[in-house]
C-alpha cells in the first residue's frame, strides 16, 4: 500500500519544528514534566495484526519490503528495521493503518540503541484519519504533532525508552468531512529523519524496538469469520491460519517462506462463518497471489482465470458459489489484480482440511503447479454479511 504526503504541508511542519525545538522545548516523552505516571491505563492496545502489517516508505520505487520490515519478539515488543533515507530533510516513514479507530490520545513508545553513527537525529509522529494517501494538510492531526514537539530531539535522538504522546497534553483535533460527519482517526505515522544515509544501499538499516502502540477509546471490529485458512493442496498444517477474532477490512498478508518442495494440484481456500449462519452469502477479497518454484512465480503477477476456481460443493451438494469479480489495486506503486468472491455459506463434513466440520466456503486454484517451495497470499474478511 502505496502512502503519500504533501510536500509543500510536509516541509511547513519541519520549518515549524525546528523553530519550535530552537527553544528547547522537548515534550511526549519519558523526561515530559507533564508526564503522568500511569495514566495511560485506559488506552487500548492497537491490534497485533495492524502492528505486523506496518508498512514502510522511503520514497518512490522501493516496495515497503524494501524500505522496512517489523516482527515480533514473543514477549509483546516488535522489532523494527527501517531503511535510512537521504536527503536528510525527508524521512524514513512506518504507517500502522487499519478497521481499529480510536480518537482523543495515541501514544508510541519506542526503545532507541545507542549507534551513534545510525542513529536518526528527528523522530516524528502523527496520527491521520486516512489508511493511504495521508496528507498533511487534509486528513492528518500535524497541528497537534507540532504542537506536542513530538520527540523532536535537536541534538540527536535520546537512546533508551520515550513515548511518543500527547497524553495528559492536548487532544487530538476533530477532522470532519464535506457533510459535517466525524472522520475516525485511523493510521499512526512514525518519521524517522536521518543524516548522511544512503537509502540506495540495502543494508543502510537502522534497527530499534517498538514496545507499544495505544490509543484512547479504541474500537476493534470483528468480523463474523470464525477461520481462515489458505494451504497447499494436501498439506493443511503448513498455512495460512486466521481464527476468532477475526479483523476484518485489513489486509492480512501471509508469506509461508522456504517450505519442503513439493507438487501440488492447488492452492486452497477455506473461509469458516457459524453453523447457524449457512445460507447467508458474505463476501471476501484475495490477491498478491504466488505459488513459487525457486524464485518463480507460478502465477505470474498474480493473475488467475476466474472462471478457472474451484468452489468446493457442501456435504448435501449444495454449491457455495455467487460471483467472481476482477479488480485492481496499487501495491508500492504496482499495479495488481484482486479478486472479489461472493459466497454463500454451505456445510461440509471437512472444512479446513484438518477433519472437522464447518460451515462456509471452501475454494481451490488449480494448477498443477510443479516443485513449489513457497506460496504468499493477502486476504481481506468481511465485517459483515452481505447487504447488511
Amino acid at each position: 500500500m502505496k502512502k503519500c504526503f504533501t510536500l509543500s504541508a510536509a516541509l511547513l511542519v519541519i520549518v515549524t519544528v525546528l523553530l519550535i525545538g530552537a527553544l528547547g522545548i522537548l515534550t511526549g516523552c519519558r523526561d515530559d514534566p507533564y508526564y503522568v505516571a500511569g495514566a495511560d491505563d485506559t488506552l487500548d492496545s492497537f491490534p497485533v495484526e495492524e502492528i505486523l502489517g506496518a508498512t514502510f516508505y522511503i520514497g518512490d520505487g522501493f516496495t515497503s519490503d524494501q524500505a522496512g520490515s517489523i516482527a515480533g519478539n514473543g514477549d509483546g515488543t516488535y522489532t523494527v528495521n527501517m531503511r535510512r533515507r537521504s536527503p536528510s530533510y525527508n524521512p524514513s516513514a512506518m504507517f500502522i493503518s487499519g478497521p481499529f479507530t480510536f480518537s482523543d490520545y495515541y501514544k508510541i513508545i519506542c526503545e532507541f540503541p545507542d549507534n551513534a553513527q545510525t542513529k536518526p537525529y528527528r523522530v516524528y509522529a502523527f496520527a491521520s484519519v486516512s489508511t493511504e494517501n495521508i496528507d498533511f494538510a487534509t486528513n492528518s492531526d500535524y497541528v497537534t504533532a507540532v504542537d506536542l514537539q513530538q520527540a523532536s530531539f535537536r541534538d540527536g535522538v535520546g537512546i533508551g525508552t520515550y513515548e511518543l504522546t500527547n497524553e495528559v497534553i492536548n487532544t487530538l483535533t476533530v477532522l470532519k468531512d464535506s457533510n459535517g460527519n466525524v472522520r475516525q482517526y485511523c493510521s499512526l505515522v512514525v518519521y524517522l529523519y536521518f543524516n548522511q544515509a544512503d537509502m540506495t544501499n540495502p543494508d543502510d538499516i537502522y534497527t530499534f524496538t517498538l514496545k507499544g502502540v495505544r490509543a484512547a477509546n479504541g474500537s476493534r471490529p470483528q468480523s463474523p469469520v470464525i477461520r481462515a485458512k489458505v494451504y497447499r493442496d494436501g498439506e493443511p498444517d503448513s498455512a495460512l491460519y486466521l481464527e476468532s477474532p477475526v479483523l476484518p477490512d485489513f489486509n492480512h498478508r501471509y508469506d509461508s517462506k522456504t517450505l519442503a518442495e513439493k507438487n501440488i494440484a492447488s492452492l486452497n481456500v477455506c473461509v469458516e462463518l457459524p453453523a447457524a449462519d449457512a445460507g447467508k452469502e458474505f463476501e471476501f477479497v484475495i490477491r498478491n497471489l504466488g505459488v513459487y518454484s525457486g524464485s518463480r512465480n507460478l502465477i505470474p503477477n498474480g493473475t488467475i482465470d476466474p472462471a478457472a476456481l474451484e468452489f468446493i460443493n457442501g456435504t448435501s451438494g449444495a454449491s457455495p458459489y455467487v460471483s467472481v469479480s476482477e479488480g485492481t489495486a496499487t501495491v508500492s506503486g504496482k499495479t495488481v489484480p484482486t479478486y472479489t468472491i461472493r459466497a454463500k455459506a454451505v456445510d461440509y463434513s471437512d472444512l479446513t482440511g484438518d477433519g472437522q466440520p464447518g460451515t462456509g466456503v471452501q475454494l481451490k486454484i488449480p494448477g498443477p503447479f510443479s516443485n513449489t517451495n513457497r506460496f504468499t497470499v493477502w486476504i481481506n474478511l468481511p465485517r459483515d454479511y452481505a447487504g447488511r
